[in-house]
């Protein structure tokens, strides 16, 4: 949900470090425009996750979730160039470490309890749901590698 909040923010403010204030969310239709923006997210969420699982083998895909990305970006990055058959090189991991914020971090976090008290139970249970299958279809697809 982070990703689309993020994603929502910035359309919202049209500024990448800005971010909706809680007293304009808690308005009803603004609280609308978010559940549009958040279906619209899923629908291409699906369709890409779809499109990826249709046209690449599990072992060619490493699912990286953008929450664990965020809060954990070194050690996501050593697993992401671990994947590729990379080694991190001792000499960028100071450099990483000083600049892994950039320039877009928010000045002030969203209270995201507001947007996610706001997502219907129905789209929750649906986004759970293809995350499921995803992950099945690539363990599916894993076991299938190790017998053939």
């Amino acid at each position: 949900m982070d990703c689309a909040l993020s994603e929502f923010n910035r359309l919202e403010t049209g500024s990448q470090t800005e971010r909706v204030d809680d007293m304009v969310f808690e308005k009803a239709t603004f609280q609308d425009r978010w559940n549009v923006h958040l279906k619209a997210y899923v629908n291409v969420w699906v369709r890409f996750h779809e499109l990826i699982l249709n046209t690449f083998e599990a072992k060619d895909i490493l699912l990286i979730h953008y929450e664990d990305l965020k809060h954990n970006p070194l050690s996501i990055l050593k697993l992401i160039l671990q994947f590729l058959g990379m080694r991190l090189d001792n000499n960028v991991l100071p450099c990483l470490k000083k600049n892994i914020q950039g320039p877009y971090l928010r000045k002030v976090k969203n209270d995201h309890s507001l947007f996610l008290e706001s997502v219907p139970a129905e789209l929750q249970a649906h986004i759970q749901e293809l995350s499921k299958q995803i992950l099945d279809k690539m363990m599916i697809q894993k076991l299938q590698d190790k017998w053939i």
